[in-house]
């Protein structure tokens, strides 16, 4: 990817193995920090967000926020209120329910995704079975369009 664009990459901790997952953000950290073209964000905050162009991104496990999923615009907009003026298009992407799911919430598309993750223990004793593992590479345009998400089911 980082040969035909900027490469974002939000380390984003779960909530089953949160230290394991910053580990691995540093170490993915510390292996592209040569690389004009691949940022890793790897701090320990909850939230992430990157503008790219008129285009707002949040970021984060999704856990917390889809009990409150109507908030996620005031959210963007009091932590991040720089960018969310100077930015049309926002979106808040998130993991923690396993399946996908798109809400349209005030100028903000919140979106949940797929795990790549295999099924544990919890998630078998809670019944939460079947669900495809995939990995997401979203590409969207500095003036609003989204162009294009490729996917790869395991």
């Amino acid at each position: 990817m980082a040969t035909i664009a900027p490469v974002y990459v939000p380390i984003i901790a779960g909530n089953h193995a949160e230290d394991l997952e910053n580990i691995l953000g540093v170490s993915l950290k510390v292996l592209y920090s040569k690389t004009d073209t691949v940022e890793v964000e790897a701090t320990r905050i909850e939230r992430k967000y990157k503008q790219f162009g008129v285009n707002l991104f949040m970021f984060a496990h999704g856990d917390k926020a889809k009990n409150k999923i109507k908030d996620i615009p005031s959210i963007m907009a009091v932590e991040k209120p720089e960018l969310w003026a100077a930015t049309s298009y926002r979106f808040a992407i998130f993991g923690d329910i396993h399946h996908e799911q798109t809400h349209e919430l005030n100028g903000v598309t919140a979106m949940f995704l797929r795990s790549m993750s295999s099924q544990d223990k919890w998630h078998h004793a809670q019944g939460y079975v079947g669900s495809r593992k995939t990995a997401y590479a979203m590409s969207y345009s500095k003036c609003g369009r989204y162009t294009n998400t490729s996917t790869i089911n395991f």
